[in-house]
């Protein structure tokens, strides 16, 4: 497992969004990732995926402007 710190260059990450447009890990430069990887076959996976809407009620609206959230 590779521990990345504050300011380190991310390894590259290609795929895309629900609607089918590419995206990559630079789009999001200066902003904070929430990285939640999962499976749908997964039944504690799927359990856990609830909670991220509760982590996402936690921030105030000007702290999720600097947050984005991807589901993998």
């Amino acid at each position: 497992m590779t521990h990345l710190k504050q300011g380190d260059i991310a390894p590259a990450i290609n795929s895309t969004d629900q609607n089918g447009d590419p995206i990559t890990l630079d789009q999001f430069k200066g902003k904070i990732l929430y990285i939640d990887i999962w499976a749908s076959w997964c039944g504690p996976c799927r359990k856990q995926f609830s909670y991220a809407e509760i982590l996402k009620n936690k921030f105030s609206k000007k702290q999720l402007k600097k947050i984005k959230f991807i589901y993998i």
